[in-house]
């Protein structure tokens, strides 16, 4: 894992380092949108709970009236206040994995696609709603529940509950990321597998948490919506510390290259078949970026003939052409074996010319006989014409 300095300056980085640039205004909208959900769920829970704590409210004042021992009432208004209770837990629970939950997914995948330097225009804001689109909703809805499951029951737990939620909210703190690199992961693998990420990195990860304390409680003095322009950053920070757990993780062979929505083409040399190096620059997905993927290596499968006719085989007795392994590189063809290849001349000594296309190579004479001597000069030649 990377000291937070460099997780936070490349967040900075990504957000050119200005609360005013585009990039982090345009962070500062995704944020004020998801406030406004979450205040819209809240007012909807609200109204749902309004009618059943106004009639519970009055049943309970008209039977103390009328009951002759007020303490009579006592019992119905603790179990009545105990149902009001468990009901809002649910109806928190039910928004959380319906709405909140695959809106965070949305934009952690958001601010994934803010890393990728191959697409020089904006994620479109419209990319935090995709996990409510394209059929992922339902899977989107099983991973959320999943992590409630996991997650919630340690809050009923008076007092030290909430120890136990942070501890397990750190656990769990990269299922969203995976969700939004993959959406068809499966739950079950997406909380072990985020579960393996974080063992001996929770510290950190806390850490790094509280590190945007100040930030966050300077943003409240603000009347709340400071708190706006410090999430982009937060956020920002979170992606750059997931790249970096996400490619330490595939070089422990934690998590594959699949388990992060990775389509590899089939071919054994494509380098996402291998464990990736910690020194790899960005790593794409076609989740969430506008460009296509496109993968270093083209694995080409053999041509087959056409229907109703039979390859050619060589004739009997002949072996077929070898041909190369493929690596993603031109392979040298070799001699035979037996025999040795060409020699090249020495250093510094240029190799002998060929003759120009369609002319025939001077003719050798044959083995022990001398060539014709050559005149050395015109004069010399002009001189032998006379003498005969």
């Amino acid at each position: 894992m990377l000291e937070r300095a460099i997780l936070k300056q490349r967040a900075k980085n990504i957000l050119q380092n200005n609360i005013f640039s585009e990039r982090w205004l345009r962070g500062v909208l995704v944020f004020l949108i998801f406030a406004g959900i979450s205040y819209g769920v809240s007012i909807v829970m609200s109204i749902v709970l309004a009618p059943l704590t106004l009639a519970a409210s009055f049943g309970g004042a008209m039977r103390a009236m009328t009951a002759s021992n007020p303490f009579a009432v006592l019992g119905p208004m603790i179990g009545l206040s105990v149902i009001m209770f468990v009901l809002q837990l649910a109806l928190i629970f039910a928004a959380f994995v319906l709405v909140l939950d695959p809106l965070m997914i949305g934009i952690t995948r958001y601010f994934l696609a803010r890393r990728d330097p191959m697409d020089r225009e904006h994620p479109a804001i419209s990319l935090i709603f995709s996990p409510f689109r394209n059929g992922q909703y339902v899977k989107t809805i099983k991973i959320a529940l999943w992590k409630g499951l996991y997650v919630f029951p340690w809050a009923l737990i008076p007092l030290v509950g909430i120890v136990f939620v942070v501890i397990k909210e750190l656990q769990y703190f990269f299922v969203e990321f995976l969700a939004a690199d993959n959406p068809d992961i499966d739950p079950k693998a997406a909380i072990k597998k985020s579960d393996d990420m974080t063992n001996g990195y929770k510290g950190e990860i806390f850490v790094l948490m509280l590190s945007f304390l100040g930030w966050i409680l300077l943003g409240m003095l603000c009347l709340g919506f400071g708190v706006l322009f410090v999430e982009p950053y937060v956020y920002a920070t979170y992606a750059e510390l997931y790249d970096n757990m996400k490619k330490l993780s595939i070089s422990k062979g934690i998590i594959t290259p699949e388990d992060i929505g990775f389509k590899v083409n089939g071919d054994p040399s494509d380098p996402y078949w291998k464990k990736l190096n910690l020194n790899d620059d960005y790593i794409r997905n076609t989740v969430y970026t506008k460009t296509d993927y496109t993968p270093r290596y083209t694995y080409q499968q053999p041509q087959q003939p056409p229907y109703g006719q039979q390859p050619q085989q060589p004739p009997y007795g002949q072996q077929p052409p070898q041909q190369p392994p493929f690596n993603g590189r031109y392979q040298p063809q070799q001699p035979p074996y037996g025999q040795q290849p060409p020699q090249q001349p020495p250093y510094g000594q240029q190799p002998p010319q060929q003759p120009p296309y369609g002319q025939q190579p001077p003719q050798q004479s044959p083995y022990s006989q001398q060539p014709p001597q050559q005149p050395q000069n015109n004069a010399d030649g002009a001189q032998n014409n006379q003498n005969q």
